[in-house]
Order: C-alpha cells, then structure tokens, then sequence
C-alpha cells in the first residue's frame, strides 16, 4: 500500500524472511550471533532509504538503532512482543527508548496490537447448556457464568467441538483477526513528554485518545469478548489469547 502511495525505497531486515513484499528490498540476517541482526540493520541504515520494516526488537541495541533511524526521518515499522498496545510503549522504553523521547510529536506514529481467534464452526459448536453438563469443566464454566452474570446470558455462549466434523477442522473454520491501535494525540505526547505514565494510560484506557482520534472504543480484548457473546468463537480460546473472561469497560461495550 505504501509503494503504490508514495515514492518510497522500503527495505526489510528479517530473521527469516517469510513472505514477499512486492517493491521492498527484503534482506535476511546472515550469522548466528547475537549482534548479527543489530548489524544488518545499521547496514540498512546506510543505504538510501526512506522506510525500514524490521522484524522485531528484541535488545536494548536494536531500539537504539531504531530510535535513531527514526530520528532521522526513516519510517521504522516493527514488532515488539507486548501484551496489548500499552505494554508495547512500556517494553519500548524498558528497552532504552526515552518516555520524552517517545512523546516526541511525530517520532512515534502508531502502535497495533493484534492476535488472531478461531471461529467457531457453526455446524458442530456445542452449546452453553450441553457443555455445563461436562464434570471436568464444571469450576471453569461456573467461573465464567458468575462472571458473565446481569451482563450477558451465559446460554449465548458457544463452545468448540474439538472432534470436529465434515464441515471444519477440529471444530474451527478459520482465523478472524481481533486488534487495537494507539495513535498519540498532542495531549497524549504532552503527558510522555512530562514522564506523566499513569496518566498517559488512563487517557488511553478510559477511551479518551481513541474518541479523539474518531476511532470506536474497543481494544483487542472486547472484539474478542463480541465475538464470543455472539457465539462466533469459543470463551476457551478468548482466555487462551488474552486473560480469563471478564466483562469489558463500560465505554468498550458501547459498540458490542
């Protein structure tokens, strides 16, 4: 999307590479040791290019090179591995990326967090009543009816068939992808510039900086739990990709 957008020279460091980008100069890591992808990237750095898509951050010398990439007017698109899209931030700077820095109008774009759910086979999905009638689950689906309680019908709820049948494979059709993006506004770069954390967080969780930006409410966690109060995928596999089911923020549920 971005070649066909602008005049872009992109170039990937990637440990292995994976996939083809089409117009991206995809180059792979060569060597075993731990500076091995440290230097590939700095060798990408002296070329001429406009946008470096790295494969992931994972030292403290990687987020250097990639903070002054970026300082140097390179788009840098990674990964980083994070719970959600604030512990992303937080990982950034446990990895020596200054929080003043990060508040930097402009050096930090966007941060998306994602995961992918199983989609329950409509087919052969068992439902909330058969399942309770199962011993060995007993604790657990009690545990998530008193939760689920006065906020969404437990006999909603659909679980996966694991045997599966002619229609699926082992009870699930396919992948939806469930995710939330952190786009700073001037007052959320004002409050990193002033080490100001906590509040940064609660204007990003209470759903203020996504309101400002236009964008809905939601965070990864309750797309997850719509899906699953729709009987679309399984509250197992929501707790296996996220936490133990519970009920999302008030301002979350607005669009469920």
């Amino acid at each position: 999307h971005i070649n066909e957008t602008r005049d872009d020279h992109i170039l990937t460091v990637e440990d292995p590479i994976e996939l083809n980008i089409p117009g991206a100069s995809q180059h792979p890591v060569v060597g075993d040791s731990a500076d091995a992808f440290d230097e590939a990237v700095r060798a990408a750095l002296r070329q001429d290019v406009n946008t470096i898509i790295l494969g992931e951050v994972r030292t403290e010398a990687t987020a250097d090179i990639v903070r002054r990439a970026a300082e140097t007017g390179h788009l840098v698109m990674t990964t980083i591995h994070a719970t959600n899209a604030w512990t992303t931030l937080t990982r950034a700077i446990n990895l020596g990326i200054d929080i003043e820095k990060l508040g930097e109008p402009g050096f930090l774009r966007a941060i998306c967090n994602q995961r992918l759910l199983p989609m329950l086979c409509q087919e052969c999905a068992v439902p909330a009543e058969q399942m309770a009638t199962n011993p060995v689950l007993a604790r657990q689906l009690d545990r998530i009816r008193r939760t689920l309680s006065g906020h969404l019908a437990f006999d909603r709820l659909r679980f996966k068939n694991y045997a599966g049948c002619p229609h699926c494979n082992g009870g699930s059709t396919g992948l939806k992808l469930v995710a939330e993006i952190l786009i700073p506004d001037e007052h959320f770069c004002d409050l990193l510039q002033a080490r100001d954390l906590k509040g940064a967080r609660e204007y990003w969780s209470d759903g203020h900086l996504a309101k400002h930006n236009g964008l809905p409410p939601a965070n990864a966690y309750s797309s997850a739990y719509s899906l699953m109060a729709a009987g679309m995928t399984c509250p197992f596999d929501v707790e296996h990709r996220f936490t133990t089911v519970h009920v999302p923020k008030a301002h979350e549920r607005r669009h469920l």
